[in-house]
């Protein structure tokens, strides 16, 4: 069984299909206008438990947590929240998501009971990086993690902080 994200239909955010592609099911409508603003809703999964996964959109300060039978676990907003994106339509007819708008998560994965969410730190200019942890059992805030170097996405393990920039991929001792 595959779970993915299916923002661009709309009407649903997520999928569960055989490793063949066949859908079996959909689920997941969070906000009312979503078949409108499915682009403002892109965002990863990570998983949480054997049973459950975590979604955290891009650019809102959100996380949420479903069970595989696409119960809600928690709906809760980050410690820093954005709200979604404006939604452009080009002259040419191309939509996407206003490129002046901040992300809420570069990149998220779990360790243990931990989600970790690499995020933009807006007091600290314009590549300032934090990863804010929380519970992935519940949403809740636990603390923050300073980025050991300006990067894109960080991957972090019991004992060690991954980063990933343009130029290299580094490992610290967390």
């Amino acid at each position: 069984m595959v779970l993915r994200i299916i923002a661009s239909s709309g009407e649903y955010l997520f999928e569960i299909c055989k490793t063949s592609g066949e859908r079996i099911d959909a689920f997941g409508r969070i906000i009312e206008d979503q078949q409108k603003n499915f682009l403002a809703l892109d965002g990863s999964i990570a998983k949480s438990s054997s049973d459950s996964f975590i979604y955290v959109p891009f650019h809102a300060g959100l996380i949420l947590s479903y069970t595989l039978d696409k119960q809600l676990r928690f709906y809760v907003q980050m410690i820093d929240p954005k709200p979604l994106p404006k939604i452009i339509k080009s002259a040419t007819g191309r939509t996407h998501v206003d490129r002046k708008a901040s992300y809420a998560s570069l990149s998220t994965n779990t360790t243990g009971n931990e989600l970790f969410i690499l995020s933009e730190d807006e007091s600290k200019g314009d590549k300032g990086r934090v990863i804010d942890v929380y519970s992935n059992e519940t949403g809740s805030y636990l603390y923050s993690m300073s980025v050991p170097e300006p990067c894109n996405r960080v991957f972090v393990t019991k004992d060690y902080v991954y980063t990933l920039s343009w130029t290299g991929l580094s490992k610290w001792q967390k």
